[in-house]
């Protein structure tokens, strides 16, 4: 496992186009020196043992142990550490979530709540899936459906916090929440093919995207340097940036506005659609999810064109639903939100067979051109309506309505006739046909 601890001075920000990421050991961990820092001194914090300085001092050909300039990297074996780097938990799991081991030669496995990721794994999400990433300081990373995400570097020491991490995102989305950094240096990376974003201490979104090869970058919250091209652009809060695959960040755009959610109820019940005002300018909104009191699981993201939400069947509680738009350049904005207290599923009352009402059973008429009739059956959403010719097995009148009556389009020829309706729920769910009623369509002189 390789992982970068970067404390003290300018944090080394890897630039796209030409510059790579240095290679490390894998066993090793890195340590960035800050002035006054002596071989003795990080012996003495980072070391299980005092006599393994001079084997650290070979292993990083070190000359002067007392005069270390600052921005060194100090490769520090595993084996040699007080304790063991603090692994990313998985906090979170939705859908189709997938994990391939650094090194390793398997098939990829589900990914599962609990999980503890270590560098180099790499992590796929299906469409309609998600994953929230929890790190040892409390800052969490949500992974978007249809993304991939390799954990590059990762400093978790829960002693001194966590200062580093690197995520590449070949594809997809993710949004970081990162804690504020009180150590000087800290640093929060996410790399993809065309830039590199990097935070500390703010909430940001990251998107990779394929074709064309380029990197959406926004901040809700607090600044983000973007870096291409060895050219570096500062983001405020409320502004994104696009960088082309190639060429430098592009200037700062101003992101959408928070949709006004205040139309959504209060509760909802599976089934239930929800509107909200919809935003100048918008041509897709993203409407997540969470629990009110546990807000890094996203129970439902969706990426939509319209501002309607129809509420998922989530279990009874307290939810949080936040929705952004997403402007012409594809930027998605700031979140609005409201609180709905999602009911559970009404239960299903049992339909009845509808009665028939007119026309009456046995009825002779010379007028095929009829509207036909029926009493409401309690719970019912729609009707399924059917007429057939008696000698017939197929239907001649087969029809769905919301309506308490059919009315045939054109005259029905003369002949004998049966009708019947049947009561269907709002799942769709067909109830018993009621008793047929048969008619008859008698001969006029016109049509003998």
């Amino acid at each position: 496992m390789t992982v970068r601890l970067a404390l003290g001075g300018a944090a080394l920000l890897m630039m796209v186009g030409g510059v790579h990421p240095k290679q490390v050991m894998a066993d090793d961990w890195i340590y960035t020196t800050r002035p006054g820092d002596t071989l003795w001194s990080i012996g003495e914090a980072y070391l299980r043992r005092p006599v393994e300085l001079t084997a650290l001092q070979n292993h990083n050909q070190i000359t002067d142990p007392k005069k270390i300039p600052p921005g060194t990297q100090i490769k520090i074996p595993l084996t040699m550490l007080k304790r063991q780097p603090d692994p990313v938990v998985v906090s979170f799991v939705r859908g189709g979530v997938w994990l391939r081991h650094s090194k390793s030669m398997d098939a990829a496995t589900a990914l599962s709540v609990g999980s503890p990721l270590r560098v180099g794994d790499r992590i796929n999400t299906d469409a309609g899936a998600g994953a929230t990433l929890t790190f040892a300081d409390g800052s969490v990373v949500f992974i978007s459906e249809q993304s991939e995400l390799e954990l590059d570097t990762i400093s978790l020491l829960r002693s001194g916090g966590m200062v580093d991490a690197r995520l590449r995102l070949q594809r997809g989305q993710i949004q970081s929440q990162v804690r504020p950094r009180d150590k000087p240096g800290a640093r929060f990376e996410v790399i993809t093919p065309a830039a590199v974003a990097a935070a500390r201490g703010t909430q940001f979104r990251v998107t990779s995207i394929e074709s064309p090869a380029s990197m959406r970058s926004e901040v809700p919250e607090g600044k983000v340097g973007v870096s291409a091209q060895q050219v570096e652009r500062a983001v405020s809060a409320g502004f994104g940036v696009i960088t082309a695959n190639g060429e430098p960040p592009g200037q700062p755009a101003k992101l959408p506005l928070a949709p006004n959610l205040s139309r959504i109820p209060a509760t909802l019940s599976p089934g239930d659609r929800a509107a909200w005002e919809p935003l100048a300018g918008a041509v897709n909104y993203r409407a997540i999810i969470v629990h009110a009191e546990a807000r890094n699981a996203r129970v439902f993201e969706q990426y939509q064109p319209e501002p309607i939400l129809v509420w998922p069947d989530l279990k009874p509680g307290d939810y949080l639903v936040k929705v952004r738009a997403t402007d012409t350049a594809g930027f998605e904005g700031l979140d609005g939100e409201q609180a709905v207290a999602g009911l559970a599923r009404p239960p299903l009352i049992a339909l009845t067979a509808p009665v028939n009402e007119s026309p009456r059973n046995m009825l002779n008429t010379v007028n095929g051109q009829l509207t036909f009739h029926w009493h409401a059956v309690r719970g019912a959403n729609s009707y399924r309506f059917q007429v057939r010719a008696e000698d017939a097995q197929q239907p001649v009148l087969d029809a769905v309505t919301s309506d308490l009556h059919f009315m045939a389009q054109s005259a029905l020829p003369p002949g004998h006739y049966a009708w019947r309706v049947a009561a269907r729920n709002a799942q769709g769910k067909l109830g018993d046909f009621g008793s047929e009623s048969h008619i008859v369509i008698l001969p006029t002189p016109d049509n003998l």
